[in-house]
């Protein structure tokens, strides 16, 4: 995906937040750096700009599959400190 259709797709999926462009360029470009995810160019099939796309490495699938564990277990302590609470 392209940066622009990256942001529109993360927005359509949350209904908690907003993601700008100007947000997530940084993003992008850091994770680039940290060899999680790649890119290349592609020309635009109307004749526009070339557009930068973006995938996840392996690496990346790697680091994302053990940050949602871990992501996964923090939301279930918190669960177990919240019974009761509420």
């Amino acid at each position: 995906m392209y940066g622009y259709e990256l942001a529109s797709e993360l927005n359509r999926r949350s209904e908690s937040f907003n993601i700008t462009e100007g947000t997530l360029y940084p993003i992008l470009y850091r994770l680039e750096d940290d060899g999680l995810m790649e890119t290349r160019w592609e020309q635009s099939a109307s004749r526009g700009q070339p557009k930068k796309y973006y995938s996840v490495t392996e690496k990346g699938k790697q680091v994302m599959a053990e940050s949602y564990s871990q992501w996964k277990a923090i939301v279930q302590d918190i669960a177990k400190i919240m019974e009761g609470l509420v």
